[in-house]
């Protein structure tokens, strides 16, 4: 009489010995439809098939860039009206009682309010950054939404972009 395995085992045999088989027979099949003469790497099902991310990568990459190009397109059209130099709550009168509060722009500036505007001369300037930093976010998630993905340049460039505009709004 045979010993009885364990499910998990019997399935995980199971598994491999068909996952094995699958893989040889479309090597086989692809070997016979190529010349020997193309050196052209051979995509196999194992390339795309179990534990591979491949699309959910590409799905969460252009979502996310969706919700950047949402978010930049709102800033675009808003943040002068918002936050800018004549806006409803002007982000340079915040900009100026952290800056006195923190004695200057030094570091505690930086980590209090982390934000490009730092570096320009907001009392002037504001509403031209604000265009600027939304122009260039749609543009970056825009090359995030058409090619399907990116690199961590462009998603790091994609996050300092968006909290430069989110962390100078003020509170009423």
């Amino acid at each position: 009489m045979e010993k009885l395995q364990k499910p998990s085992e019997n399935i995980r045999q199971r598994f491999t010995k068909q996952h094995k088989t699958t893989s040889e027979n479309e090597v086989k099949e692809t070997k016979n439809n190529t010349n020997d003469s193309d050196n052209r790497k051979i995509m196999t099902k194992d390339s795309f098939g179990y534990g591979s991310y491949w699309l959910t990568r590409i799905v969460m990459l252009r979502y996310v860039g969706f919700i950047y190009f949402v978010a930049f397109l709102v800033a675009l059209h808003q943040n002068k009206e918002l936050i800018g130099n004549k806006g409803l709550l002007p982000a340079n009168n915040f900009l100026n009682k952290v800056k006195n509060s923190t004695g200057g722009i030094n570091l505690d500036t930086y980590t209090w309010i982390p934000s490009l505007v730092w570096m320009i001369d907001f009392d002037t300037d504001l509403d031209w950054f604000l265009d600027i930093v939304a122009y260039v976010g749609l543009v970056l998630s825009s090359i995030v939404i058409l090619n399907g993905g990116a690199n961590w340049l462009i998603m790091v460039t994609l996050w300092i972009l968006y909290h430069s505009i989110v962390n100078i709004g003020s509170t009423w």
